[in-house]
């Protein structure tokens, strides 16, 4: 797969877990480690997490979040997704993410929760 058609593919993953959605793919488009239902429909990075996820934000290409059910936060690095373990290690559901930066970037959530992540210089 080209670096275009791997960015496309990223992109349209982004806009399906913004709406809500799980994004499952057909077990022959996904590489092992596959995690598969009896119907071979198997999970895509981050594998599996299965969480549900309510918003995206992309600071470019190589940096995004994505944030969700039960204080999920996962971090894009430009090659796969990662959980991110935020310090108030909050189970409360985060509904929201923002940032001006990829050095300042907000989650926001049930509870009037608000956490902000800025890295250590």
């Amino acid at each position: 797969m080209s670096r275009l058609a791997s960015m496309q593919c990223c992109w349209a993953a982004l806009a399906a877990i913004a709406s809500g959605c799980q994004l499952i793919l057909p077990a022959d488009e996904v590489r092992a480690p596959r995690v598969c239902s009896p119907d071979r429909w198997c999970w895509e990075s981050p594998l599996p997490q299965g969480k549900t996820l309510y918003s995206v934000w992309a600071a470019s290409s190589a940096e995004a979040w994505a944030v969700g059910a039960e204080g999920t936060i996962l971090r894009w690095n430009g090659n796969g997704w990662a959980p991110f373990l935020s310090a108030a290690d909050s189970a409360l559901t985060l509904y929201g993410v923002w940032g001006s930066g990829p050095s300042d970037v907000w989650a926001v959530g049930q509870g009037g929760t608000v956490l902000r992540f800025r890295p250590q210089k």
